[in-house]
């Protein structure tokens, strides 16, 4: 019978065993101490929070979870979960960037075309309203 053990708990005796309070992991961990707690309810964490901890209180979780294996704990901190982060960020925001760029050209398109239709209509109406949205969107 293969059962996996709750993560959460096991964590939880585990910082129980060495001496450390909750209030200094958490603060070291840069969360809060509800959110610790949070962590005790799952059965399953990810690498890096359990690599962090283990810092935190000089505890190797590799020993406790043998289906974690020491280097994947470490390569995964190794890239730091921080990094990932910012990496998908930073990706995220040039794909907007290419977007607004995007739009930004075809917007100035179509006010170039807007421009020179009321350069050359005849219809005095249109060529007031283009004048118009134009002039307004100079004032912004």
């Amino acid at each position: 019978m293969n059962l996996k053990k709750h993560k959460g708990a096991e964590i939880r005796n585990i910082i129980k065993k060495s001496g450390h309070t909750l209030v200094s992991i958490a603060k070291k961990m840069n969360i809060s101490r509800n959110t610790l707690y949070n962590h005790f309810k799952k059965t399953e964490l990810n690498h890096y929070f359990l690599y962090k901890l283990g810092q935190i209180i000089n505890y190797d979780f590799a020993k406790t979870f043998p289906e974690l294996k020491a280097s994947e704990i470490y390569s995964t901190a190794e890239e730091g979960n921080d990094n990932i982060y910012l990496n998908k960020v930073k990706n995220q925001i040039l794909i907007l960037q290419e977007k607004y760029n995007d739009t930004l050209e075809k917007y100035n398109s179509l006010l170039t075309f807007l421009t020179k239709v009321a350069n050359e209509n005849q219809d005095n109406r249109l060529k007031r309203e283009i004048k118009v949205f134009l002039n307004n969107r100079r004032k912004r």
